[in-house]
This record gives structure tokens, C-alpha cells and sequence, in this order.
């Protein structure tokens, strides 16, 4: 399936597939940005051009748990000796897995970033309240401010 033409993610994988380069995805706020934009997994990965994604867990409350995603299989040829020589392959290795099992049961991983998601919102609303205005919009589970803005303000 080509890439959806009205996707922000395909118009920067457009020309990194041009000039032959993977796309990689770093996934740390993955749930966050499906919930908020309501799209579906693949609507913002491989059908919009991504080639690898970094689907991470930590950020959701799990410790350590990641795990790479190659929607191309030949893609990852080799990986698993890479992780090896990196330094990723842990000696209790089934203690992340259940962690990852746990997180994705039962759509868990989705109602915890639509929790993150709405306590930044409230987190955004107070501090909005006091005079520290956002910086830019709240997309995911992070509202950015310009306290030093305020200070000069009241200075």
C-alpha cells in the first residue's frame, strides 16, 4: 500500500525512500500520538512509509521493555547478532517479554497513554491558569511552557 499522501510522517519518508534511506520511528510516545490523532498502528508506521519502529514501554510505565519492529522481514537480517554485540541481549530476557505481554493485553498500552494524554491536558489547563502559557500545543502527554517568560514578566 503506497504511503497516505496527507500524513506528515510520509512526507518525511518520502524523500529519505528516495534517495534509498530506511525509515526508522522512535516509538517512546507511540500510544500517546495513536490516541491523540486517533489513528490506528499502521496509519502511522509502515502505510505511511516507516520502515523500522522502536515500539517502546517505558514511557507507559514499564521498565526496560522495547522492542524493535521491522515491517520488512528481510530488513532484519542480522539484527539479532547486532543486539547481541550492542549489549541488549539480557540474561533474564522473559521478564521484559511479560512486561510487554502485560502491556499490550487487552488494549492497556492504549488506555495508559489516553491517561498520560488527558493528565497533561489537566497539567496544561493549571498551568495555563497561572500564567505559564503553552509553548506549543499539547500533541502527546508533554506540555511545553516558557516559565523564564513569566519570570521576566513579573520581574
Amino acid at each position: 500500500m503506497p504511503p497516505l499522501p496527507a500524513s506528515p510522517i510520509a512526507a518525511l519518508a518520502e524523500p529519505a525512500h528516495g534517495r534509498s534511506l530506511a525509515v526508522h520511528m522512535d516509538g517512546a510516545r507511540f500510544a500517546n500520538a495513536l490516541v491523540r490523532l486517533n489513528a490506528s498502528p499502521a496509519e502511522m508506521s509502515w502505510r505511511c512509509g516507516v520502515d523500522v519502529l522502536s515500539f517502546g514501554a517505558t514511557k507507559g510505565g514499564a521498565l526496560a521493555a522495547e522492542a524493535v519492529i521491522f515491517f520488512d522481514a528481510s530488513a532484519a537480517a542480522g539484527f539479532g547478532e547486532r543486539r547481541k554485540r550492542g549489549g541488549h541481549l539480557l540474561s533474564k530476557h522473559r521478564f521484559i517479554a511479560a512486561q510487554l505481554l502485560a502491556y499490550l493485553a487487552d488494549h492497556r498500552w492504549l488506555a495508559l497513554a489516553r491517561h498520560a494524554n488527558a493528565m497533561a491536558d489537566r497539567l496544561a489547563e493549571a498551568l495555563s491558569a497561572i500564567g505559564l502559557n503553552p509553548v506549543w500545543p499539547v500533541e502527546a502527554n508533554l506540555p511545553f511552557r516558557d516559565a523564564a517568560a513569566r519570570a521576566r514578566h513579573h520581574a
